[in-house]
This record gives C-alpha cells, sequence and structure tokens, in this order.
C-alpha cells in the first residue's frame, strides 16, 4: 500500500480563468508564454509578479462586466503562485464566487512548468491520481477484507480507550500519516484537501480512528514549521506520531538557552502512541509584558500521562490529560505562534512547499470537521442497510412509513454532501495561499465554516438516529455508538457555531477579532 503514496515527482497546477483570448488582449505588456502545442483552447500564463497577476485578474473582470454574466466557456490558464495574495483579495472584493483562482499548490517546478504548458497539466492529473489512490488507501484500510476492521473494531474501543497497536501500525504503513509530511522526510505532501477526504473516509467506519489519524497527520504540517535541526531530530524516527495540547495550564520560566514549564495540557488525542508533544503555552514577554502564545516541543519522557479519559463519544481517541514537570525546552524546540500566523516560521527555510507558508486554519485545523462528517457518514450507511431490508419486504403500509424515511436519508446524504464540499472548498482556497493574503475575514471563514460543518453533520446524524427505533437503543447496536460519536466529534469547543460565528461577523464589518487577526 505505501507505494500508491510515494511522493509525486512533478508539482502541479490548478488552471481556471475566464475568456483566456479577450483578457489577453487587455493585459499590459508582460511575458506571456504560449504553449508548446498549439490548440484552439489553449492557457495562457502570466509571468511572475503580483503587478502581472492584479493586471490578468482586472482584465478578466473587465470582460465579465462587459458580458453581464460570467462567460458561459471557461478557459484553462495558469497564475504562479507569487500573485494569489492580490487575486484571492481581488476577488473577495468583486464578490465574484464563479471566479475563484484555484492556485498553484506547489513552487519548486516553474522551470519545468514554463518550458511547456503540458507538464502542469500532466503534473496536476498526475497529483489527481495520487490524491485518489490516497482515499482508495483510506477505503482498503477499513474494507471488510481485513477481517474485524482494524480500524473498526470499536466495540472493543470502549473498553481499550485508544486506538489498537495493530490500527496504528496499519496508518503508519499505509503512509497515509505523510499527507501533510515534507517530501524530504518522506511525505507525499497531497495537503489538505487529501488530510479531509481520507479522514472522512475512515471516521466512517470508526470515528476514533478517523479523529486520531487527522489530529496525527495534521501534525505534521505544525512539525514543518520547527527550525531545521529539531525537523532533522524528529523526522529521523519515520514512524514519527506526534499530538498536541492546546489548553494548558502552568508556570512558564524564562532561562538562559531556553524555558523551564511546569503544567498541565488536556484533551491530547492519540497520545498514547506518540513520541513528542506539542504544547500550546502562553508566555509574557519580558519585555513588553504582553502575552503571546509560543508551541513548546516536548520529547516522551518529559510528560506523564494521566488515564482519565472515560467518556460517552470517541472513546477510542484516549484524549488524556498530561503532565508535565520542570521540563526544559531549549530554543530550538520553541515555536512563536506569531511567526506560524504569519507564514514565516523557520520551517519554511527549509520546506519549499506552500502550505508550510499559509495559514493554519486550512492546514493544521483544515479537517477538524472531517470525523463528524465521517461518524454522519457512518450512520447513514448503517441506516441505509436497514432502510433498504425495511423497502424490500415492505407491505402496503410499511412502504409508506419507508418513503418519509428515505426522504430523510436523501436530506441528510445532501447536507454532509454539501458541507464536505464546503470544507474541501476552503482546503483548496487557502491552503496553500500565503498567509500574508489572507486576512482576518477569509481566517475567521475557514474557522466558521468548520464549526457549521460540523454541527450540521451532528444534525445529520441525529436526524438519522430518529428513524431507528427502538433497535438502535440496544448497547451492543453499532447505530447508537457511531450515534454518540458523531454528537461527540462535534463537541470540540473550537467546532462551537454560535462562538465561530459570531467571530466571523465581527471579522467580516472589520471589528478587531482576537486570534484571527494575524
Amino acid at each position: 500500500m505505501r507505494s500508491v503514496l510515494e511522493p509525486v515527482g512533478e508539482r502541479f497546477q490548478l488552471r481556471r480563468l475566464v475568456g483566456a483570448e479577450a483578457v489577453r488582449e487587455r493585459l499590459p505588456e508582460q511575458p506571456v508564454r504560449e504553449p508548446g502545442v498549439a490548440r484552439q483552447e489553449r492557457p495562457m500564463e502570466v509571468r511572475a509578479d503580483h503587478a502581472a497577476g492584479a493586471a490578468a485578474f482586472e482584465a478578466a473582470l473587465a470582460v465579465v462586466a462587459e458580458a453581464g454574466e460570467h462567460p458561459a466557456e471557461w478557459l484553462g490558464a495558469g497564475i504562479e503562485p507569487c500573485a494569489p495574495g492580490v487575486i484571492l483579495e481581488a476577488c473577495e472584493r468583486a464578490s465574484l464566487a464563479g471566479l475563484e483562482l484555484a492556485l498553484d499548490q506547489h513552487v519548486a517546478d516553474h522551470a519545468a512548468l514554463a518550458r511547456d504548458g503540458r507538464e502542469g497539466e500532466e503534473a496536476y492529473a498526475r497529483h489527481v491520481l495520487a490524491m485518489e489512490a490516497a482515499i482508495a488507501a483510506a477505503e482498503e484500510l477499513v474494507a471488510p477484507a481485513h477481517g474485524e476492521h482494524r480500524c473498526a473494531s470499536a466495540h472493543c474501543l470502549v473498553e481499550l480507550r485508544r486506538l489498537p497497536d495493530e490500527t496504528v501500525a496499519d496508518l503508519l504503513e499505509s503512509g497515509l500519516c505523510g499527507v501533510m509530511k515534507p517530501r524530504r522526510f518522506g511525505g507525499s505532501e497531497l495537503g489538505a484537501e487529501t488530510l479531509v477526504d481520507v479522514s472522512v473516509e475512515l471516521a466512517a467506519q470508526c470515528a476514533s480512528t478517523g479523529w486520531v489519524y487527522m489530529l496525527w497527520a495534521a501534525h505534521m504540517w505544525l512539525l514543518a514549521l520547527w527550525p531545521a535541526d529539531a525537523q532533522e531530530e524528529m523526522f529521523a524516527d519515520p514512524a514519527l506520531v506526534a499530538s498536541s495540547v492546546v489548553s494548558t495550564a502552568g508556570t512558564v520560566e524564562r532561562v538562559e538557552g531556553g524555558y523551564r514549564w511546569t503544567g498541565r495540557g488536556f484533551f491530547s488525542s492519540g497520545v498514547d502512541h506518540c513520541q513528542w508533544l506539542t504544547a500550546a503555552v502562553s508566555v509574557r514577554d519580558e519585555e513588553t509584558g504582553a502575552e503571546g502564545r509560543k508551541w513548546f516541543l516536548i520529547p516522551r519522557a518529559d510528560f506523564e500521562v494521566i488515564d482519565d479519559w472515560h467518556v460517552t463519544g470517541l472513546r477510542g481517541t484516549g484524549s488524556k490529560t498530561l503532565v508535565v514537570t520542570d521540563a526544559f525546552i531549549p530554543l530550538d524546540r520553541v515555536l512563536d505562534d506569531a511567526d506560524s500566523q504569519r507564514g514565516t516560521s523557520p520551517g519554511r527555510e527549509v520546506n519549499p512547499h506552500p502550505m508550510y507558508g499559509a495559514i493554519s486554519q486550512a492546514n493544521f485545523t483544515a479537517a477538524m470537521a472531517a470525523p463528524a462528517i465521517g461518524a454522519a457518514r457512518g450512520l447513514l450507511a448503517a441506516y441505509g442497510d436497514k432502510l433498504r431490508r425495511k423497502s424490500a419486504s415492505a407491505t402496503a403500509s410499511a412502504a409508506a412509513s419507508a418513503t418519509v424515511s428515505m426522504a430523510r436519508y436523501a436530506a441528510a446524504a445532501a447536507q454532509l454532501d454539501a458541507v464536505q464540499a464546503l470544507t474541501v472548498a476552503n482546503a483548496r482556497r487557502y491552503a496553500t495561499a500565503p498567509a500574508a493574503a489572507v486576512g482576518p475575514e477569509g481566517r475567521a471563514k475557514c474557522k466558521r465554516d468548520y464549526a457549521y460543518t460540523a454541527q450540521q453533520s451532528r444534525r445529520a446524524a441525529n436526524t438519522i438516529y430518529e428513524e431507528c427505533g427502538g433497535s438502535g437503543l440496544a448497547e451492543t447496536s453499532d447505530l447508537q455508538r457511531i450515534w454518540r460519536d458523531a454528537n461527540a466529534a462535534a463537541a470540540h469547543h473550537g467546532l462551537t457555531w454560535d462562538w465561530q460565528a459570531d467571530l466571523w461577523t465581527r471579522a467580516s464589518f472589520g471589528l478587531p477579532v482576537p486570534g484571527v487577526n494575524a
């Protein structure tokens, strides 16, 4: 299975612009590359600075304005990645959702793309195939051919309260944990869109597995932001997995060469199998007195795991409390959160993929709602089997009842399709755009949308569970277990709708918004 996730050899480019010929006529003198083979609908490529990108977009807007509507034909074109900020902000100002540009997801092969436009298209096709292979790997991992579904042996997780060792081995062997991992350390760099889809697929079979996988894979993005020496130390272990604590309490002391921290961290999912911990800790600046968040990187020997995860849903995530006592954190294991929010972290110097200079809301937490989608999809599938049997043997009176159930089933399916599409769309739009180009509203939109996605997934699961009747109440029933998991997956504080909705509204009005104004 590992071979399907070998790193994609070339970089790729998503292509989409309006009326290329009409736009080309309006462009100022800029170096425009013609493809090697002439075609009736040939892409253009605007070369390489913010001014050129802005000119291309303004020309496109002019064509749309004259037409009075979006052009009927969308012709391919590529804009190189140093212009995305100008273009994304222009898109938002113009409120033209139809002109959302899917920008370049990689930066390393500009020269190859310049030689022939076909190379960009072929590389993109290979990338799509790699993404599909990752999803296929997730499907294989949880397929019935595995016997008892190592991922979905859900009833054993109730007592174990963490992932089984066999499941962890499967995840690591599959290569799926490397979709956000730098290529230079063996990752595939497939990115946030793949992370979302794979997390949904796994969570549809076992929400606990999907939740832990989502966090482990996302942490590869976070770890890639640390200084190079720290990365070399961590990624030297090919079986590396790391967890985090965002909610912490304790005392921090600035000492020579680093910090000392004594404290506790809460709800660290999957920590039993982790070699490293990332802890978000509030640190007071000695000069200004201002509080700021820093990430401390702590090896397994320096923290204690408290076995206190006794819950009704997501029992297999092992989201336990951690205790750290007088741990020394050297400066090369400290990451300033402000640098990560600006896209200027030390790791950016050695990891050129643009996602490592993009916002955390579209990478580190891009798939936060994916386990809720997956759990709801799992419940939908389980109920669908029941509904299919009921419909096949229905009497005339039962057939009328089945019609109502089928309508609810269809509505829930459409609801889940919609919110998954929303989550993927945000990944496509923001996951590789430079952090400096994404303002408070865009950042708050990502947070708003994954809260909305989680709560809509919860509602879809509850709608389906209402149809399950008494048979869904049995302790041995998959229906009630999945229903509990779906509700637990939407209970994370960061997925609270009222809070995130308020933040986005404030940001859209231009008001100060703590935490998303970076």
